[in-house]
């Protein structure tokens, strides 16, 4: 199992009392993180005990279809979750934020994180109007920034916000909500037993460099490849130095960038990391127990019989 060098995080990063009386109370109990199949997009569910955190929406398109309506609400309905924790958005491209409004319509909020305040500036959606609802309180009605002083414990699991170091108010790009890849939420996420989960975003390879500076003992097992498995990313240092035993990559079946890129799944091979790729697998789950880990797919377990053969 992967490990943090605490040295390397924040000093305004540490373990509340909460995270160690969840474990000595309930013991360990497993947790799983759903990777949906939105297409060219991301969205991530951190599952654990009928509670959940998500991390980025999918898309919305101007039809009026999001795969909130179609992917992730239904997952949460069948699993009988009726509120999420958190909405995490790593940055405001639609592939990542579009399905915003549609949760916030449909379910039971209690706080999001996003550096991008402008997210609810518009008519389109309004904090304001929004938090009126019984979906969305009124005490969410300041977003919560991330950044790593927000870093947080969870239900037994510890969220490490590693990346923006610093958000900065007066940046035009992000006032406007123009945010680029590299202004991504990164954020590790470890149990009581050390296994890590690295959600990156749409980080670039000068980002990944960063987190190596500033993190020089940061490894994980399990790594959403950044930037839907761009050429601009996964960088063979990164690789290298995390590790993981799977790289789950999200990405749209036959999508004109050809994302993973060749290059970067044949570097994901050279390493000997399981790379699974959602327009091939569609919705992948990963169940972390006492045990290790476990993975699942929907074309390979999760679909009927009857509906493959």
């Amino acid at each position: 199992m992967s490990s943090l060098n605490t040295y390397a995080l924040s000093k305004e990063v540490k373990t509340p009392k909460d995270a160690i009386n969840f474990q000595a109370e309930s013991g360990f109990s497993s947790w799983e993180v759903i990777f949906f199949d939105v297409g060219q997009g991301t969205s991530v569910l951190v599952k654990r005990d009928d509670q959940a955190i998500l991390y980025d929406t999918g898309a919305a398109y101007p039809s009026g279809f999001t795969m909130s309506d179609a992917v992730i609400l239904p997952f949460l309905q069948y699993s009988a979750i009726e509120k999420l924790d958190k909405v995490i958005l790593s940055h405001s491209d639609n592939d990542h934020v579009g399905g915003l409004r549609t949760l916030i319509e449909h379910i039971s909020i209690d706080e999001i994180i996003s550096n991008d305040k402008t997210l609810f500036n518009s008519k389109a959606l309004s904090l304001n109007a929004l938090s009126t609802t019984t979906n969305l309180g009124p005490s969410n009605r300041r977003l919560t920034d991330c950044q790593p002083r927000n870093s947080f414990s969870w239900q037994g699991l510890r969220f490490d916000i590693l990346w923006p170091l610093a958000w900065d108010p007066s940046n035009e790009s992000v006032n406007r909500g123009k945010q680029k890849n590299d202004d991504s939420c990164v954020i590790l996420i470890s149990d009581q037993l050390g296994t890590t989960l690295l959600l990156t975003g749409d980080i670039s390879s000068k980002v990944e460099q960063k987190l190596l500076k500033f993190y020089p003992q940061l490894n994980a097992d399990i790594l959403q490849v950044p930037h839907h498995g761009s050429k601009t990313s996964s960088s063979q240092a990164f690789l290298s130095q995390l590790s993981p035993d799977v790289a789950l990559v999200s990405a749209g079946y036959l999508n004109r960038w050809h994302m993973p890129v060749a290059i970067v799944r044949q570097r994901y091979h050279d390493s000997k990391i399981q790379l699974l790729n959602s327009a091939e697998l569609g919705q992948i789950i990963i169940t972390v127990d006492e045990e290790g880990m476990s993975t699942q797919s929907f074309t390979e377990d999760l679909r009927p019989f009857w509906f493959s053969h």
